[in-house]
């Protein structure tokens, strides 16, 4: 029991520890940094090429889209379906090592009841809040149906590979911003939805 408790403990102090590094950067956002000191240097210019730290609230233009969709979660119970993403909720990963670790994420789309939707193409991009690293879920070209029940259409799950958004002992804790963009197969111009979500990667 006391190697359980150590184990929550320490995982309930990496999400803390990420959310307080996050709550950081959104202050620094918003202090004004152009005083500086008389005898500061001159002031060099931003790697252009670099990431830098997003913002996971960051408001999502959807207006004139015709669907309205949310990017979750798998249920926890088959891991086969979509569950709601609470902002700031837990985001499963699984898989093993670094580079085949992956997050379980799931696609809600609302439609009519008796529609009849067209293939489509998702995007699931995850996107680590701190520098801007990104990974996407690789579906872009893949049309995919989904699978449609008295108008809620689902996709699940949707796997994204994330050894590359940080170091490994980073990751879990890791707080990511998650995007989801919806297309018509047929006319991959025709945007079908957007959706943003934002959450904590936890192994579970």
């Amino acid at each position: 029991m006391r190697e359980v408790a150590s184990e929550l403990e320490d995982s309930r102090g990496r999400r803390a520890g990420a959310w307080a590094i996050v709550g950081a950067l959104v202050l620094g956002a918003c202090v004004d940094d152009t005083i500086r000191p008389a005898d500061a240097g001159p002031e060099e210019p931003p790697d252009a090429g670099a990431p830098g730290a997003v913002d996971p609230e960051e408001p999502l233009d959807v207006s004139g889209l015709p669907y309205r969709c949310e990017a979750g979660v798998v249920d926890a119970v088959t891991g086969l379906a979509y569950e709601a993403l609470d902002p700031g909720g837990d985001i499963p990963i699984g898989g093993s090592g670094q580079a085949g670790l992956v997050a379980r994420l799931a696609l809600q789309l609302q439609a009519e009841p008796d529609e009849e939707l067209p293939e489509v193409l998702v995007t699931l991009l995850l996107t680590n809040v701190l520098d801007g690293t990104d990974g996407d879920s690789k579906l872009a070209d893949t049309p995919q149906r989904l699978g449609c029940q008295e108008g809620s259409c689902e996709l699940a799950p949707v796997l994204v590979e994330i050894s590359h958004l940080a170091k490994l002992p980073e990751l879990e804790g890791l707080v990511v911003r998650v995007d989801a963009t919806v297309r018509d197969a047929g006319d991959a111009d025709r945007v079908l939805c957007r959706a943003r979500n934002h959450g904590v990667l936890v192994r579970q």
